[in-house]
């Protein structure tokens, strides 16, 4: 991958555009106007030192087309010109897999523990009443006893008996249960994608240039263009390249081969603000990691921080290969995730150093 990028940045809002299916932090753009849904998105945020990594994924749910018969794009809004890569989906399944093993909540069963006592109890009910029908016949003077032994007697054959039952169907149960007026400033070729970084200086100007490009935009989308526009950011526009099949790159869980922008940041962003115009509930899974503990305001709560063991291990084979040095020390990973409406997707998602640095990881409790 390329050297870090020496010039400022801040931020990065993601958007698929055309003939497309929308991805990751972005909205999906199509030929014929039916744009597939976006249930599901997650990336990972490397952060340190005033420069960001951001891994891009998506799951595309394409209704209407094959994915030889499509073809996929992003539009992705960055205040500065970024260093452009990818990794494929089997990598990047890889990578999410380890991340969610290590940041995985601790889990605490509810329905186990109530089967348990309970079963612990009729045992020890089931016995007592065993005890005390064999009492009745070796103390023939226990008249109660011996008035009961019937009662004693059923209550236990039939306590055994369950117990019995359950033990062989709880294999079974808990099985069940588990689990012009733009400036083209670069283009590169990037694993399954051509990639091009543009300017413009003008709204009306980047779209008619993505329209001549087969790019197509909804008036809901201007408001949301144009503030970038006018913070004077440029554009990275990824295509697919011809001849590349997305069925290959989807196989793994239908996510396609992330996009991977590196860029000098203030602080790490996420973006969401086009993704909002899809008018969709989203579920955002974030990986961060950095060199402490992070936190992103009420729209998405934290579920693990904590020390990364191992560190870039993770993040493959060869990790040196693929990440740069400032990555390789970055050892705090921070796990967000949340279900998203359009509402609370207006605005990109900020993440901000938490007043301490303690371990956190969630608790679930379940039945």
């Amino acid at each position: 991958m390329p050297q870090v990028m020496k010039t400022t940045l801040t931020i990065i809002t993601l958007s698929l555009l055309t003939t497309t299916a929308a991805l990751a932090d972005g909205k999906i753009y199509g030929m014929e106007r039916v744009p597939p849904d976006i249930p599901y998105q997650r990336a990972l945020i490397l952060f340190r030192d005033g420069n960001e990594t951001l891994v891009l994924q998506s799951k595309i749910e394409d209704k209407n087309h094959s994915s030889t018969e499509t073809t996929f794009g992003w539009v992705i809004p960055v205040p500065a010109v970024p260093e452009l890569a990818s990794m494929s989906a089997e990598e990047a399944h890889d990578t999410f897999f380890r991340l969610g093993l290590v940041s995985r909540p601790d889990v605490t069963d509810i329905s186990s523990m109530v089967l348990g006592v309970a079963a612990a109890l009729l045992f020890v009910a089931a016995v007592a009443c065993l005890l005390l029908c064999l009492l009745s016949f070796a103390v023939p003077s226990l008249k109660s006893l011996r008035a009961h032994r019937g009662a004693l007697a059923r209550f236990a054959v039939y306590g055994i008996f369950f117990l019995l039952l359950a033990g062989l169907a709880m294999p079974s149960f808990v099985k069940a249960r588990g689990h012009a007026g733009v400036d083209v400033i670069k283009a590169e070729d990037v694993g399954i994608y051509h990639m091009k970084v543009i300017k413009s200086t003008s709204s009306a100007d980047l779209l008619d240039w993505l329209k001549e490009n087969r790019f197509q935009f909804s008036d809901s989308d201007l408001p949301t263009l144009d503030q970038y526009v006018r913070q004077r950011w440029c554009f990275v526009v990824a295509n697919v390249r011809p001849g590349r099949e997305l069925g290959q790159a989807t196989r793994f869980e239908g996510l396609i081969d992330p996009i991977i922008l590196r860029f000098p940041s203030l602080s790490p962003v996420y973006p969401l603000a086009l993704t909002a115009t899809t008018g969709v509930n989203t579920e955002v899974l974030i990986y961060l990691l950095a060199d402490r503990k992070m936190l992103c305001g009420d729209r998405l709560p934290l579920l693990f921080a904590g020390k990364l063991f191992g560190g870039p291990g993770l993040l493959g084979q060869d990790p040196e290969k693929r990440l740069v040095e400032w990555e390789q020390e970055v050892q705090y990973l921070c796990k967000f995730k949340a279900n998203l409406t359009p509402e609370q997707m207006k605005k990109d998602l900020q993440f901000a150093a938490a007043p301490d640095n303690e371990p956190y990881r969630k608790h679930d409790v379940q039945w």
